[in-house]
């Protein structure tokens, strides 16, 4: 095992057994200045430069682009001024899905139709799905209530949701 050179403070140093072979440091003391290392950066969005920590690339999303949290979500806003919003499934919330909500919830007054639990924020299901009958889309006639878990059995089962009357059969199901 021969002698190596620090590559932070230049000092040469043995490296003794397997654990210190690989090593590119003297001592801890030296690692721990390679992981206090900073570069400086450019902000995305004021385009102020501002010191980074390399080591912290892995920690957190978007790390090293912008020089504050205020910058990063002022950057996200100006980006998306022009988009709609949208849930993650990506569909935009209108006012003709609320209006459709609201109207539903009144007409089953707002208790699940599988088990009768109550609840004001109740979810809204369209009995015939919304990809295979479009046009019945806001029809308040085509929409139930189902509470959560309620309305992830109709979409899991769909054959029993069918013959229960919670879902209709149209052919893409």
């Amino acid at each position: 095992m021969g002698l190596k050179v620090c590559i932070i403070c230049g000092v040469e140093y043995s490296a003794r057994g397997s654990r210190f072979s690989t090593s590119k440091f003297c001592s801890s003391t030296c690692f721990g200045k390679s992981r206090r290392t900073q570069v400086e950066r450019v902000c995305r969005n004021c385009r102020a430069t501002f010191p980074f920590n390399p080591s912290q690339m892995n920690t957190y999303p978007n790390a090293g682009r912008y020089c504050s949290r205020k910058c990063g979500y002022e950057y996200r806003v100006k980006k998306n001024a022009n988009k709609p919003s949208s849930d993650r499934y990506g569909r935009t919330r209108k006012v003709a899905d609320t209006n459709w909500q609201k109207a539903v919830r009144e007409k089953d007054k707002s208790i699940c139709r599988r088990c009768k639990k109550y609840d004001p924020y109740i979810h809204t299901h369209h009995m015939a799905t919304r990809g295979s009958r479009l046009d019945l889309k806001y029809e308040v006639s085509n929409g139930i209530c189902l509470c959560g878990p309620c309305h992830q059995w109709v979409h899991l089962n769909p054959k029993a949701a069918i013959e229960a009357g919670l879902l209709v059969n149209t052919g893409s199901n």
